[in-house]
């Protein structure tokens, strides 16, 4: 039997050097193949380093909130794991996505940011809802990330949304997505938001939710 498994595989031979002539002569003297191969590789390696900056600030945000006591976050393993594969799953939805973030302490989300930046997502950001919608009348987003409250207001971010769902269109309306430090179970989503998240698992999760959709209709 061995044999007889030595002498196909001898006759199989001749085969595969053709094979691999034919192979090497292509990538060396054609260049659109060659390029299109080496495009391919590249791009799979950049993507795996770009996936590991984002879990590094996926964990840096969520590490930040679970160490906040006044947010009172707490993000299980799974939960981390979870939104990192759906991250990898969705990576070209995110390629040049245009954000517009609302808070009047933007330093509180720099590694939120940060993580979405490494996914390719453009953010502006506004500290007040008058520099808001001052940009919005600039610039085309898809996505408004606003916080709660500001200042001495505790509902400016509910304000911002009635006076911008009374201004706008319904077709021209942009997804707006309230991210707090503080949930209160008792209280759901706010009305014309399209969601509330107070973990960066989550909002990555909600982000994701609005490109989407956004690519299905």
């Amino acid at each position: 039997m061995t044999q007889d498994v030595l002498i196909a595989t001898m006759s199989l031979l001749p085969q595969l050097l053709w094979f691999l002539l034919v192979a090497i002569l292509v990538l060396v003297f054609y260049r659109p193949v060659r390029y299109e191969l080496i495009s391919k590789l590249a791009r799979l390696k950049l993507m795996g380093v770009e996936i590991d900056f984002v879990q590094r600030y996926i964990d840096a945000a969520l590490e930040l909130a679970e160490k906040s006591k006044k947010w009172q976050v707490q993000v299980s393993q799974q939960d981390k794991e979870r939104a990192m594969a759906r991250a990898r799953r969705c990576q070209e939805l995110f390629r040049g996505t245009q954000v517009l973030w609302i808070d009047d302490q933007p330093e509180n989300n720099i590694n939120e940011r940060r993580m979405f930046r490494k996914l390719h997502v453009d953010i502006d950001t506004a500290i007040s809802s008058d520099q808001a919608f001052a940009m919005l009348r600039e610039a085309r987003y898809d996505v408004i990330l606003s916080d709660m409250a500001r200042g001495d207001d505790p509902s400016a971010g509910i304000s911002f949304l009635q006076r911008y769902v009374e201004n706008t269109l319904e077709s021209d309306r942009i997804p707006l997505i309230f991210y707090i430090g503080v949930r209160d179970s008792s209280k759901g989503t706010p009305a014309f938001a399209f969601g509330l998240a107070h973990k960066p698992d989550e909002l990555l999760h909600l982000v994701i939710d609005v490109l989407d959709r956004r690519n299905t209709n």
